[in-house]
This record gives C-alpha cells, structure tokens and sequence, in this order.
C-alpha cells in the first residue's frame, strides 16, 4: 500500500514491500519538537540509513553537550507504550506513542524522569530482574509535548554520551526524524564520493582488460566528481561507492540518504533509506561489499540488487542497476548521491565497450615454468586462479578427482589468469606445472532453500533464509596451536541474514560435558553455548568460520569496590564465557543491581529509598558456561 507524507509545499512517497498497512500515516512539520536543548544549537553525531554492523542507523544521534544527566524531553503529547532497561543495545529506552500514529524512540538515557522511573523500579522488583521490557497501556504514563522524561545518558552499545532518537509506525517501520523539520539542525554540505569500485559478474567479462574487483578514487572537477582515468568494460559488471555526508558545526561522518545510478540518461537503480522496515535490518549484509567490509574493514555500498537482498528500499529496475557492455560504444554512467536535507553530489564516469581479445590457440599448448604460488580468489560462481607468467601455461582443475584442462583467459602484468565456472564442477584442487594446490571446496549449498551440509563428526544446517547467495563450501577439520580441535566452514567473510545451526561431535575425548560448550573461533573464542545430546553439542552462530568446544571451569571474578552511602558497588569480570547472570539479596530479600558492561560494574538500587544496606548481603554471580561465584558480607 503507498504511504503518503504530506509536508507543506513538498509531498513524500515511499512504497513498503511486501507489508501490509492499515492506515496512511501524514508527516507534518513542527509536529515534533526537538527533544533536546529545542531553540538552540544543535548537532547531530549520526544520521539515519549509516552503514553499521548489521544494521542500518534506524535514526539520529543527537548531541548533548557530551554531558550525562541532561533533560530530554517527549517531542510531542502521547503516552509511554514500552519501557527496555538493559546494559546492552540500546540500554535505557523509551517508546511514546503519539496521537498521530507514530512512535517516538529515546535510547542510551541515563535514568527515566521521576513516574517513569518509579514505575520501572516497582517492576523491575516485582520482576526481580533487571533486564526489563514494559508493554503499557495508554491510560499508565502519559507526556505532554516538551514534557522531561529521562536524562542524557551512555547506556547500551553507546560510545559516548548522547541520546538516539528515532520515530517509528506501530508496524516498527522507522522513518527519518528529519523529515519532520527541525530548525535547530542546519545542513548545507553535499555528501562526497571517496571511492568508487567496479566489479565482473561472469565469466566473460572484464574491466580495464581483467576480471576481477577494482577500486578508484574520484576527484571533484567543477563541482563534479570524475574518474582520473577512462574505464573499459564488457559484460555484465556492478558498481560500487564508499561515501559520506557532512553536517554543518560537526566534524562527525554521516550516512546518505539515497543513491540514484542512472545509465545513458536512464535510471538503473535507486536506493533511499528514508523508511525501513525494522526486521529488514541484517539485509545491509547485502546491500554493502560484505567480504570487503570483514576483510579490510571498509564498507562499499552496492549500487545494484544483489542476489538474496529483499530490502524495501529499492526501486526494482529490470536490471537491478547490473550493468551491461556488449557494443564498442561509450556510454555515460552518472551517480547521485544525497541527504535528506536536499544537499547532493554527482558522479560521472564513461564505460567504452571493450571485448575481450581472444588469445591465439596455439599459445596454449605449452606447459613450461611459472612461480611456485597460485593464487585462488572466488567472485560468485567463478574461481579467479593466477599465477605467475614466464612462458604461455595451461592449469588442470581438478572436480571430483577428475582433471580438466583449461588455458588462460588472459596475461596480464606478467600473470596468466584462469576462469573456471563453478556451476560446471566444483574445483577442488588445481594444478600447474606439477604443482598442485587444494581449494578445500567440496559442495555447494544454494540460497533460499533450508539443507544441512554433513561430515564426520560435524554437521551444519541452513535455514532457508539464511544464505544471501549460493554458497561454495570448504571446509576443513584439524587442530589449532592450543590443541583445540577446529571444525571450519569457510570463513566469517560469508554474509548471512539468520543463523545456521552447528552440531560438532568431537573426535577428542572431553573430560566432562559440564562447563563444555561450543565457541566460535575466528579470530578470540567467542562464547556460542549449546546442549549436549549424547556425545554431540548442537549450537547456533552468526557468522562462518571455524568452531571449536572450550570447557570453561573458572568462576568469574567479584570485586567489591568504593561507593555512594547505602549503595553496594561490584567489579564483576569473567575470562572466558561471559558473565551470564546475577542475583543479590539483603536478609533474603531481593535486591536490583544495575549493571554496566562497559565498566564491568554493578550497584544496588533499593525499591524504597529510604531503605539502609543493613544485614546480609549476598550477591550471587554466574558465568555462561554454568561456574558460580558467591560474595557475602554483614552490613
């Protein structure tokens, strides 16, 4: 159904995909107020739609003068709907829900505001947990516009004092708050192009003469971005960027808004993250360059569809913005980039047809030296294989045992490149000049449909939503430097939406299951849990890799620390599975902890203020693998 947004002179569509709405929810200017310091100097340090890990930047990241204990304040009349306490994420958070349909979102708040935090502490006890999340009903806690409801904070994943402020549907739509106009940011900077990237998509295809990935800086000509040098293309290729948005009065790098590619004057592609879907947020493991993201740490944004990428942000072109060169033309590539505030930046480039030259046949029949390395590298369903070019060579790739003999692409910088299609067989190992390397590929899993992959003693399972692509499995089973036996499938550049499910039947002999759980072990074991079922451990993890079961049987660690009068302050750590959960009580009855992960400290907080820390006092730790620690004192 369409959503129509209606601003004074100006009139916002945006169509969601695959949902279903009950209403038409109107934007309205001046609607919202700002929720911090309104009439004054602001700035923001986030924008919606940044590229984050796994996720989109669902809204904006206001500044609050670095300060902790700031007001905030409801940004229109409305009720609290949802009350989140939690050390992690969003940390202390507050949903109000307003007249107009849509919902209002504080996160990282330090404390809520006087009821607010009353009603949570009563819940929280009558809980006995401090992790909450609070449904309330509309007659509970009401706001008025302009009305204090929490004070700035640092709670959660936060990394500095701020508050994140979002506005969402009662479908957990989120839409950009900006659209709302507020006065008290100022933006008149255009996005800029850092680098853009062009990539093959098949076999025949090529780029400068090659197959493969290139990156290109721009530079700004006129107020135009160009390419320092001419590109050639044939075939089917994609392009890429890396950009940023920049704010008045910030040095911060924000995200764009949307992204237009437009080929011979003609619209290809358009992206624009003004609204999403809250559930739609993994798909940014698709939308950008994923291997290139967990390989180098630099995020690329694809300016096509690629495969398994459902997000409801795109218009859907024919082509999906994959480009294709099949003439000797030249033909005109123009990128747009923009932010919500109506600042943009253009790009343009020229693709010239270039078809591949066919290499003489009787250049291929010689098999004579070349160095000692191959190089493998995989781009979808094609295996680049590379080496090191002295006198013209062939390659054996070998499937299922079994040689094929294929030549040479093409030479180039002194290396002769091979091709081979792995629709047509998976390469297992391949082969030149005697020298043999193996490629551990051994099966292919497709997207879309729900298979386990199964080996001795291991087995993986793959829901049907999991993979983005078609994936080519290596695998391998060994040992690591700590004797730890290593179950591996590929590596934790495989960009998933759900997680897989891992059974690992170990060959080594453990000496107890208690305390054993599975571990992900890429780069630090990273705690994944599990049970046992007889002598197999079944867990589920978020990434690829290599895995491994680690008994953890030291308790975790508590510290008693300095603190406020009737207030019992703990460091609490563990070095291996995490801490897990924690309890305390005063005479036998409960008491809350806040927690701070970040600082690994927890602090008691009594229901009634009035109440002294009189008695015995048990605080009660627990690590993810099971192990206790108990600390007692008498007050």
């Amino acid at each position: 159904m369409k959503y129509k947004f209606l601003i004074p002179f100006f009139i916002f569509t945006l169509f969601a995909i695959g949902a279903v709405y009950s209403q038409e929810l109107t934007i309205q200017k001046g609607y919202f107020q700002y929720p911090f310091n309104p009439g004054g100097i602001n700035t923001l340090s986030g924008s919606m739609g940044e590229l984050r890990s796994n996720h989109f930047h669902g809204g904006i990241d206001v500044r609050t003068a670095g300060s902790i204990g700031l007001p905030i304040l409801a940004a229109a009349e409305g009720y609290v709907s949802k009350i989140v306490v939690t050390s992690y994420s969003y940390g202390n958070m507050l949903y109000v829900t307003h007249p107009n349909g849509f919902i209002t979102v504080y996160a990282h708040l330090d404390k809520f505001y006087k009821k607010i935090a009353d009603y949570t502490r009563a819940k929280q006890y009558s809980m006995e947990a401090f992790d909450v999340e609070l449904t309330l009903q509309k007659n509970e806690l009401p706001v008025g516009k302009g009305d204090t409801i929490g004070l700035s904070g640092n709670t959660g994943a936060s990394r500095g004092p701020h508050l994140h402020f979002e506005v969402r549907d009662a479908k957990n739509r989120m839409y950009n708050p900006l659209l709302w106009g507020f006065p008290e940011i100022k933006d008149n900077i255009a996005p800029v192009f850092d680098k853009i990237a062009l990539r093959t998509f098949d076999k025949n295809a090529r780029i400068n003469d090659a197959f493969g990935r290139i990156e290109i800086k721009p530079i700004k000509q006129n107020g135009i971005y160009q390419l320092p040098t001419s590109i050639t293309a044939w075939g089917s290729i994609g392009i890429e960027i890396q950009s940023h948005d920049m704010m008045n009065m910030t040095a911060n790098m924000m995200g764009i808004s949307y992204l237009t590619l437009k080929l011979d004057n003609k619209e290809i592609f358009h992206h624009d993250v003004t609204s999403y879907g809250f559930e739609e947020n993994r798909y940014i493991n698709a939308k950008v360059d994923y291997e290139t993201l967990m390989k180098r740490g630099v995020r690329f944004e694809r300016c096509y569809i690629a495969d398994g990428d459902k997000l409801s942000t795109y218009k859907r072109n024919t082509n999906s913005g994959k480009i294709t060169i099949n003439d000797q033309l030249n033909h005109s590539v123009e990128i747009i980039i923009g932010d919500v505030m109506g600042n943009k930046a253009t790009l343009r480039l020229n693709l010239v047809g270039k078809k591949p030259t066919p290499l003489p046949s009787m250049a291929l029949v010689k098999n004579t030296k070349v160095a000692d390395n191959i190089a493998l590298e995989l781009f979808e369903n094609i295996l680049k294989i590379t080496a090191k070019q002295k006198e013209d060579v062939c390659c054996k790739v070998y499937v299922k045992g079994k040689p094929q003999l294929i030549y040479p692409d093409y030479y180039k910088n002194g290396e002769a490149i091979f091709l081979h299609d792995m629709r047509k067989g998976i390469a297992d190992s391949v082969e030149i000049n005697n020298k043999i390397k193996k490629t551990n590929y051994i099966a292919m899993i497709p997207s879309g449909k729900a298979l386990t992959f199964i080996q001795p003693n291991f087995k993986i399972t793959f829901p049907s939503d999991c993979l983005f692509d078609t994936l080519y499995v290596q695998y391998a089973h060994g040992m690591d430097a700590q004797k730890r036996e290593i179950f591996q499938v590929n590596d934790n550049t495989v960009a998933m939406f759900t997680q897989p499910s891992i059974a690992i039947t170990p060959t080594l002999p453990i000496a107890s299951k208690q305390y054993s759980y599975g571990y992900n072990a890429n780069r630090w074991p990273l705690f994944e849990g599990g049970s046992w079922v007889g002598n197999t451990i079944t867990f589920r993890s978020k990434n690829l890799g290599k895995y491994t079961i680690i008994r953890d049987t030291v308790p975790p660690v508590i510290t008693p620390k300095a603190g406020k009068r009737n207030v019992a302050y703990f460091q609490i750590s563990d070095g291996q599975s995490g801490i897990g959960s924690f309890r305390a009580t005063l005479n036998g009855a409960w008491v809350l902890m806040n927690f701070d992960h970040k600082k690994r400290l927890i602090w008691s907080e009594f229901k009634d203020a009035n109440q002294q820390l009189k008695g015995q006092f048990v605080l009660e730790l627990k690590d993810k693998a099971g192990n206790v620690k108990q600390y007692v004192k008498n007050y």
